[in-house]
């Protein structure tokens, strides 16, 4: 099957509640039409990706905003309006859309917020919901470990509760979130559920513009033979209020095929769209063929399995206490950084 696959790059503005989520949507929405318009003069468009950051911005970050007020006012619940506005142009244009939110997840703990994927497929349903699991030491957010009784409990501890893949009519398609692309474990997570198609949004400045999300993102697609999806938003305006942009988030989206190549870029900070035409058929052909590359038969797993034997950092650090200030923040990174240096690792 022969499709095209959209990367997003939005201009994005800064929300201190959920009623200015609207500007940023309307945003979206524009980009994506003008978007499908183009791209489907290749192929039928079936997957749309936006970036980490599209929907609400970063002032839960980059203000000092207070983690239960973020929860409270900013943050969002899935399934919920944000949702439902997707799953309608999801519908409307019968392409899966992936989008990224920083939400709330009631059913498993109150005011605490973790950065999420949603995947929603052509029906309007949700098809596909994580968790983002390694975070920058100044993310004002919760990753699974850091409530981990109480996911394990919820979700259990399979890998597939941390890295789902789900299987559509596109192809197997698993989400990995901006800090997450550091760690090539997280690719591994989904290319041992047969994830075929791997979304990864968003990556900063000053990486950006040195090369590190084209590196990471192709580094991703050879070493698990597997389409990668790299959409990264443009100018940001911390607020509604701001009339200067900058580049927090420094575009150049780009999606690359399973041998590596770059297939797909937008070679600019501004707005704007790059697109492809994706065969997973192909794709599958060539892992059953491939010998030169990184596939999962040349795969030492009992070797492997060693590697994280020694855990570094603190699981349920979040459960009775929602994460402190960016001060607060640092300092608990610090103290993780001097226990590895006094295991002489570093």
């Amino acid at each position: 099957m022969l499709f095209s696959a959209i990367a997003l790059q939005p201009t994005v503005v800064g929300c201190r509640n959920r009623e200015e989520i609207k500007t940023n949507l309307n945003t979206i929405r524009e980009l994506m039409e003008n978007s499908i318009q183009l791209a489907t003069l290749e192929a039928p468009v079936k997957l749309i990706v936006l970036p980490e950051g599209a929907v609400q911005g970063w002032l839960i970050d980059t203000e000092g905003m207070d983690h239960v007020y973020a929860c409270r006012n900013v943050c969002v619940e899935i399934p919920g309006p944000e949702t439902d506005f997707f799953s309608q142009l999801a519908v409307k244009f019968n392409s899966y859309i992936y989008v990224h939110l920083r939400a709330v997840w009631p059913e498993l703990i109150k005011d605490r917020t973790l950065n999420s994927s949603v995947l929603i497929a052509p029906n309007g349903d949700i098809v596909l919901k994580a968790a983002k699991t390694v975070i920058t030491a100044v993310e004002n957010s919760v990753t699974p470990y850091d409530i981990w009784d109480l996911w394990v409990e919820k979700f259990g501890d399979g890998l597939g509760s941390f890295y789902p893949v789900v299987d559509t009519e596109i192809g197997r398609i698993g989400t990995i979130i901006c800090k997450e692309r550091c760690f090539p474990e997280t690719a591994k997570a989904l290319a041992v559920q047969g994830a075929e198609i791997m979304i990864m949004t968003a990556f900063l400045e000053p990486l950006t513009s040195r090369g590190a999300l084209e590196l990471q993102t192709r580094a991703r697609a050879f070493d698990n033979v597997c389409y990668t999806i790299a959409s990264n938003h443009g100018p940001l305006y911390n607020s509604v209020d701001s009339k200067v942009p900058w580049n927090f988030i420094a575009g150049q989206s780009l999606i690359a095929d399973y041998k590596g190549n770059v297939i797909a870029k937008y070679p600019s900070t501004e707005m704007g769209f790059c697109s492809a035409v994706l065969n997973v058929d192909e794709l599958r052909e060539y892992r059953k063929t491939n010998t030169l590359g990184a596939g999962l038969a040349y795969a030492p797993a009992d070797i492997w399995k060693k590697i994280y034997e020694k855990d570094f950092r603190d699981k349920n650090s979040y459960i009775k206490n929602p994460p402190p200030d960016w001060k607060g923040r640092l300092e608990r990174h610090a103290k993780i950084v001097k226990k590895i240096t006094e295991e002489g690792l570093i």
